[in-house]
């Protein structure tokens, strides 16, 4: 098939998720992303899932779409997982009447969090390929808060386990299709529930220089550590750098005038004084581009693809084994150690001599370009769709 091929001219589809256009985070990045694209290669539905902070304030501007829906979101508890949406009185019928009422050549879902409403796809538009696109794994948190703590007055975090591991069992299985954000979260997915391969593709996030976007002048050396605000591991990961790496290297960054930047949610901040810098999530980019090098001392496979963020900006990525899972021909383009310890001497051997960053980042730079900017993602996207959406024939 042509990387170029368009979708069939008559397909409709309908994209669903929270309101996406102004939100920070991975989730509303990967949906502002795959919207423009499905939109522009279908004639594509929108449909907003309204929580009851929507109650308080307006939607924010949605573009793209041929027709617009909302539905509305009850938080009480129930016996599904907490991370799932559950939709109000009368919603429900009112999504099955949109169905029938469209009849959908395919739908598409923001995130693990709205496997229930695929039921109600399958069950009224049982030909409809269904899409869930994933960006995180809900059950693996609450399997290591459990593993934390397994007292009996941890009860909460059990139960937690217990229902998303249920829901995530029965619903997990059925006949949707999946795209994952990262390659981590697809491999531990597909083995615990056994997914169809046939119905699953990794597609990361493209990471493209932002247009216009200036490096930061305030600070001109410094090391960056960034963590999306939704993740809660980014709080533990940016401690473990300044607690048990920074003073390690301290003395010699102090000699070279370099500072440590931490940029994120604002709980970073109270990890952060002296050379340590906080910087707010919204102004990442900037500070990306004039970072000597991005330090990811994680203990598990990035869920954010920051490696993704260093290589399109051409920057020099010091991090540990794990966070390279699922990615091939970058051990000789990055610095890596097996663990967060082992990074230090490594930062003391670059902080000497820095023609090493340089030379790496362009490496790092080049493997982005041959396989994953935006316009490669784009038609791998639409291919994956195309192909899917073929299956309904079958």
């Amino acid at each position: 098939m042509n990387s170029t091929t368009p979708f069939p001219p008559q397909a409709k589809v309908l994209f669903i998720d929270e309101p996406f256009s102004e939100a920070e985070g991975i989730r509303a990045g990967r949906s502002r992303f795959l919207f423009e694209q499905i939109s522009a290669s279908f004639d594509s539905d929108l449909l907003l899932l309204k929580s009851s902070v929507y109650q308080e304030k307006p939607v924010a501007e949605h573009k793209g779409y041929d027709k617009l829906y909302s539905l509305s979101l009850d938080n009480a508890k129930t016996l599904y997982p907490e991370s799932y949406h559950k939709l109000g009185t009368g919603q429900r019928e009112r999504f099955a009447a949109i169905l029938d009422g469209k009849r959908y050549e395919m739908v598409i879902m923001a995130g693990l969090a709205c496997l229930p409403l695929s039921q109600i796809v399958h069950k009224v538009l049982p030909a409809c390929p269904v899409v869930i696109d994933v960006e995180g794994n809900r059950f693996s948190e609450l399997e290591a808060a459990w593993s934390r703590d397994k007292s009996a007055t941890n009860y909460q975090a059990f139960w937690a386990l217990a229902k998303q591991k249920l829901g995530d069992r029965l619903l997990l299985k059925s006949r949707n299709h999946y795209l994952f954000a990262d390659p981590a979260t697809q491999n531990e997915l597909s083995k615990i529930f056994k997914l169809n391969p046939e119905k699953e593709a990794f597609l990361p996030l493209s990471w493209d220089v932002p247009a216009n976007t200036e490096p930061s002048p305030e600070h001109e050396k410094f090391l960056l550590f960034w963590g999306d605000p939704s993740n809660p591991d980014n709080l533990s990961q940016a401690r473990t750098l300044v607690s048990d790496i920074y003073p390690r290297i301290s003395k010699r960054m102090v000699e070279k005038n370099i500072s440590l930047v931490i940029c994120g949610g604002e709980q970073l901040q109270e990890l952060c004084g002296g050379r340590i810098l906080y910087v707010p999530w919204a102004e990442r980019d900037s500070y990306l581009q004039a970072a000597l090098l991005l330090v990811l001392p994680l203990e598990k496979p990035d869920r954010e693809l920051r490696l993704l963020s260093a290589a399109a900006m051409g920057k020099a990525l010091l991090c540990t084994s794990p966070t390279l899972q699922g990615f091939g021909g970058l051990e000789e383009r990055v610095f890596c150690e097996a663990n967060p310890n082992a990074l230090v001497e490594k930062l003391i051997a670059l902080l000497r001599v820095p023609s090493q960053l340089e030379h790496s980042g362009k490496a790092l730079n080049t493997w982005y370009q041959d396989n994953w900017t935006a316009k490669i993602l784009q038609n791998k996207l639409i291919n994956i769709l195309y192909n899917w959406i073929g299956t309904k024939h079958e």
